[in-house]
């Protein structure tokens, strides 16, 4: 397996501050040669148990699809995305084209895109971009948290003030609560 995931110590309130952000990767490969992707897939993603059976490595989330000529997974990574691991797959599969869209707790996000050309160089495109962190993805898109708190509040004693009103189910609302 070119990416190993590092063995981290159980975190305790003394290392908490060393505990590395969670990287969320939607990983695309695609290769003309089948045999590649398949080798990729048996050396790269999974394990073989001690009866020979085969299972996804923990750090794969899922198999969103899987053709014949590619696959597409999501896989978490320590930190940050994996991108030494997918330089090092385009050079031991070259007929790779690998694209990784990814996400951290922080809100830091990225598309790294690789492939490697007829000279065999690597031809390498990426872009970084501040997204919402965790805590803004949870605020902004849990209608469990903001509006089930405007219920309360509409079913509070403040209820029978007509003139107050502070319920945020408007868009302007919620903007004007979050992006001050």
């Amino acid at each position: 397996m070119l990416y190993q995931r590092k063995q981290h110590k159980p975190y305790s309130r003394k290392n908490i501050e060393q505990m590395p952000n969670v990287c969320k990767n939607k990983v695309t490969i695609i290769s003309c040669e089948a045999a590649e992707l398949d080798e990729f897939v048996k050396n790269e993603l999974q394990f073989q148990n001690s009866e020979g059976e085969y299972y996804f490595n923990e750090d794969v989330e899922r198999i969103l699809k899987r053709g014949k000529n590619g696959i597409m997974f999501e896989y978490t990574s320590p930190g940050a995305p994996p991108l030494e691991w997918f330089q090092e797959a385009l050079g031991r599969y070259p007929s790779f084209w690998i694209k990784d869209h990814w996400l951290d707790e922080s809100g830091l996000a990225g598309i790294w895109i690789g492939s490697v050309d007829d000279t065999g160089e690597q031809l390498v495109r990426s872009y970084e971009w501040m997204d919402l962190c965790l805590e803004a993805r949870h605020f902004l898109f849990s209608e469990d948290d903001i509006f089930a708190a405007n219920e309360m509040i509409r079913d509070s004693e403040f209820e029978s003030d007509s003139n107050l009103d502070l319920t945020m189910d408007k868009k302007e609302d919620v903007e004007s609560c979050c992006f001050k």
